[in-house]
């Protein structure tokens, strides 16, 4: 073969061999799209699971929350449901289109919430072989937790605030059906136990404690019984103006009336007061921020006017719902000066005293017994104002703080400073802390129960009854650990 043949054959070669690498190119060039576009696809969706998983928990968190309803509101929950994913759904729809809303299902048999969404991805590559969109369905299932033993105060204002007007009632009126609601929810779970702690000035523990070694119970005070006597004036004389002297320098003073006769002395018996122990008592102004040794120094009691320590008495956890229902519903706002005033870390203080095994309060389950059983320790702080009130152990009441202005602006930093040590002492004693702020318009004091509070999201602020039916079912919801079953 001459070398002009040879070089003829190999360029007859050389386009055979394009033609395959050309051919080659093309599939491989597919492959890739192939694995580009997928790969897309299963991005978008990993990331689409994450919204539709936490839609799911949303509407399992109103489904659940109502406790003890056999058939939960599945509109509601569907609602919730597909507002909850629209609202956090910020992937751009060039990444993943849905094509229809969140798909919702309850199944009562299995006691399952299921939330579907159908999706697609537009495709880059694939178009090249007429493939569009790569369609696909993301899917999240909630079951209903199971109980877990939990131990729950309710620290309460019932202050005489609490009486202002809320929407067609009172604060104190939605306080107690929100507080009975959320009642309803926990004692759906048989190993719950609640207790009340209602605050004011004072708190107050009913006569079964009284001669309890933790309390320094007053003796009272009887004045005896005295008689006042009076003479009415029948007369009177103008007496004109005089000569005088003021500062040594001579002067004229005003005329003047005085009584020229007088009737028959009327005398009128007054029996003695009583300064009474009836059971309140405040924190100890030498460990005001701490529970340690109850009984040293030991809690003073306060003497009152007969008849005037009218706040309702603190309930110690219990399992019975008729009992904590009756103790809601004895918190009407007190209208006595006696105890009409707020200190909101002695209801912390004793939240935390009910949670704690031991004096002064004793049914609380041990710390190492409840980490050994999982068992929960809860408080719900709710209140709708500022401290103004101050334990003081020489006085026989705390008086008033906002009477002065400025003795308000000076103690109140204090207070704060006590609520805010109160709170993270118990939550690094293990107790998981809510707050609720009811129609407060006081930021410092809005952000100190922000800060009271374990979590963010366990601070709650409402300004309607149905915003603190809200909050309070919220709350319900956050002691059942909802969890992805599929």
């Amino acid at each position: 073969m001459t070398f002009s043949a040879m070089r003829a054959f190999v360029r007859d070669r050389t386009g055979a061999v394009a033609v395959t690498v050309a051919l080659a190119a093309v599939t491989l060039f597919v492959a890739a799209g192939v694995a580009i576009d997928m790969a897309r696809a299963y991005r978008a969706k990993h990331a689409l699971q994450y919204n539709v998983d936490q839609a799911a928990i949303a509407a399992a968190a109103v489904a659940y929350s109502e406790g003890t309803i056999a058939d939960p509101d599945s509109d509601k929950m569907e609602s919730v449901a597909a507002e909850f994913f629209s609202a956090n759904n910020a992937l751009s729809a060039d990444l993943v289109a849905v094509t229809e809303p969140p798909q919702f299902s309850y199944s009562s048999e299995n006691d399952d919430l299921i939330v579907t969404v159908p999706a697609r991805v537009p495709t880059t590559f694939l178009k090249i072989v007429n493939i569009d969109e790569i369609k696909f369905e993301v899917s999240s299932t909630v079951g209903r937790p199971q109980w877990g033993p939990l131990e729950l105060v309710l620290v309460l204002d019932h202050t005489w605030s609490m009486s202002a007007a809320l929407d067609k009632g009172t604060r104190f009126t939605a306080l107690q059906t929100a507080a009975n609601a959320l009642v309803d929810t926990l004692m759906a779970n048989p190993n719950a136990s609640v207790g009340v702690v209602p605050f004011a000035t004072y708190l107050k523990v009913d006569s079964s404690l009284w001669n309890q070694s933790w309390l320094d119970r007053p003796a009272d005070i009887v004045g005896l019984p005295y008689q006042s006597c009076t003479k009415k004036c029948l007369a009177w004389k103008y007496y004109p103006p005089y000569s005088c002297q003021k500062d040594g320098l001579p002067a004229t003073c005003p005329g003047f009336y005085d009584c020229s006769s007088y009737g028959p002395v009327t005398c009128v018996n007054y029996p003695g007061y009583t300064w009474t122990f009836d059971g309140c008592f405040t924190s100890r102004s030498k460990k005001i921020d701490t529970i340690d040794s109850p009984t040293n120094p030991k809690y003073p009691g306060k003497k009152v006017e007969s008849a005037r320590c009218k706040q309702a008495t603190i309930l110690d956890l219990t399992k019975n719902a008729k009992d904590i229902k009756a103790k809601i519903g004895e918190l009407a706002p007190i209208n006595d000066v006696t105890v009409m005033d707020t200190y909101v870390p002695a209801g912390i203080e004793f939240g935390w005293h009910m949670l704690s095994a031991g004096e002064p309060l004793d049914r609380a389950t041990s710390k190492s017994k409840a980490a050994s059983l999982g068992l929960t320790k809860a408080m719900v702080v709710m209140t709708d104002g500022i401290s103004n009130a101050w334990p003081a152990e020489s006085y026989e009441r705390s008086y008033a703080i906002y009477q002065d202005s400025q003795s308000l602006a000076v103690m109140r930093p204090k207070i704060d400073t006590v609520t805010q040590t109160l709170c993270t002492n118990a939550k690094n004693d293990g107790i998981i802390v809510f707050t609720v702020a009811l129609s407060l318009t006081d930021q410092t004091a809005i952000n100190l129960l922000k800060q009271c509070a374990s979590k963010p999201e366990y601070a709650y602020t409402a300004n309607s009854s149905g915003a603190l039916m809200d909050a309070f079912k919220r709350i319900g919801a956050q002691l059942q650990p909802l969890k992805i079953t599929h």
